[in-house]
């Protein structure tokens, strides 16, 4: 399921056990937990946490259980967004989205909430002081930019902006980019609204 190469040599350093499942388009995200760094990812069908000391998958959890989408189930291209124990999972394709808790010991995790309103396609999830942001997927080419709660779930706004995209953050504010007419869009991180301050159409190098 995962593998560990030396960067220098590239010789292998260890190889985790097979889940049996297909691959999938997310870059895994690496976390540091007490003495313990942890490596985060999704699969074809499966959220899962790696030592990446030795590779020993500590927990795996059924992603496409919890919800089956009639496409693009075996793609989960977003990086998971970890806080704390805390993970939130997108992917996209009318798939949930859902909250994960680990365990205190990190070797086991369990369902906090799930959301049929996030589902991020491509260009990534971001979080600030208690609340994700995100443009979600009503089909291949459209989604609306979209703030749940971190804690709850709980939907504050689904708004549209010419089309889904991407999202960083930068200084404490969202910059989104839309990924059909090349608008890039300075915004508020305010639950209340899709806040745009200032926007701009970039005309070249597309």
């Amino acid at each position: 399921t995962m593998v560990a190469v030396n960067k220098n040599t590239g010789e292998t350093i260890w190889k985790s056990e097979s889940l049996s499942d297909i691959s999938g388009y997310c870059s895994p995200v690496l976390i540091q937990r007490d003495n313990l760094q942890l490596i985060i990812s999704v699969i074809g069908n499966y959220v899962i946490c790696v030592n990446a000391e030795n590779g020993e998958i500590f927990w795996k959890f059924a992603y496409t259980e919890i919800d089956n989408p009639m496409m693009g189930g075996d793609i989960n291209p977003v990086t998971p967004l970890v806080v704390g124990n805390e993970i939130f999972i997108t992917s996209g394709y009318n798939h949930v989205g859902i909250m994960l808790q680990m365990a205190e010991d990190y070797k086991s995790v369990s369902m906090k909430w799930k959301t049929e309103t996030l589902d991020v396609h491509h260009g990534g999830v971001v979080t600030i002081d208690g609340y994700i942001y995100g443009a979600n997927y009503t089909s291949i080419r459209k989604g609306n930019w979209t703030c749940l709660e971190w804690e709850t779930g709980d939907v504050k706004y689904e708004e549209k902006w010419n089309a889904k995209g991407s999202i960083i953050t930068s200084e404490g504010l969202l910059i989104c980019y839309d990924e059909i007419k090349g608008y890039v869009a300075l915004v508020e991180a305010t639950p209340e609204k899709f806040a745009i301050k200032s926007e701009f159409k970039i005309e070249h190098g597309k």
